[in-house]
């Protein structure tokens, strides 16, 4: 019987860019239009629009989680973070900022584009000190929001976002199938402690 012949690993980006964000029940469909906007207006601003890596959509059924991550992480232009103090609580959000900080430097390159979403008061001085882009007027889980006014301004906030996200995707250095990717154990240190939820008082 004859072997089917090795399929070769990809030997350039495959992605325009990664998006990192940390799950939520409650925000998860809030997550899923926001990317399908951003999506659709970056493919009008590249010469060569690779697509997003999106976890949901990006990772079939029976495909390894961490083996997924690590290829889209590998084969990503930049990365598009969306914030919050619980995504810097979180050792896979981190691994997969660090990833891209250790090839900034690495590369002399701009590569993390930060969105807020909720309060940055708490996040910490590596992720403060970029410049990020402020969209917490607009982080609702109504499932209605985007068919309000808001919802369109929004949709012309991410136009004008796709246009930063572009350029950032256009200036990545070539692909390097070298390019390491941060381990959830290397992260530790740089989580946020968890949030502290008061106990109720009982008398």
């Amino acid at each position: 019987m004859a072997t089917a012949p090795a399929i070769e690993p990809p030997t350039d980006y495959q992605y325009s860019a990664f998006v990192s964000y940390k799950r939520s029940q409650n925000f998860d469909a809030w997550t899923r239009e926001f990317v399908r906007h951003l999506e659709f207006h970056l493919t009008q601003e590249l010469a060569q629009p690779l697509g997003l890596f999106y976890d949901s959509e990006s990772i079939q059924t029976g495909q390894s989680l961490p083996r997924s991550i690590q290829g889209g992480l590998l084969y990503s232009r930049c990365i598009v973070c969306l914030l919050s103090p619980n995504y810097f609580r979180s050792a896979w959000c981190i691994a997969e900022w660090k990833t891209f900080e250790d090839r900034q430097i690495k590369t002399s390159s701009e590569l993390i584009v930060p969105i807020s979403l909720f309060d940055g008061k708490y996040y910490p001085q590596y992720a403060a000190e970029l410049k990020v882009e402020d969209l917490t007027d607009y982080a609702f889980v109504a499932a209605a929001f985007w068919s309000t006014e808001r919802g369109v301004e929004l949709e012309a906030r991410i136009k004008q976002l796709s246009k930063r996200i572009a350029h950032v995707a256009n200036s990545a250095p070539s692909f390097d199938p070298r390019w390491p990717i941060r381990s959830l154990e290397s992260v530790q240190d740089d989580l946020l402690p968890p949030a502290f939820i008061p106990r109720p008082v009982l008398l």
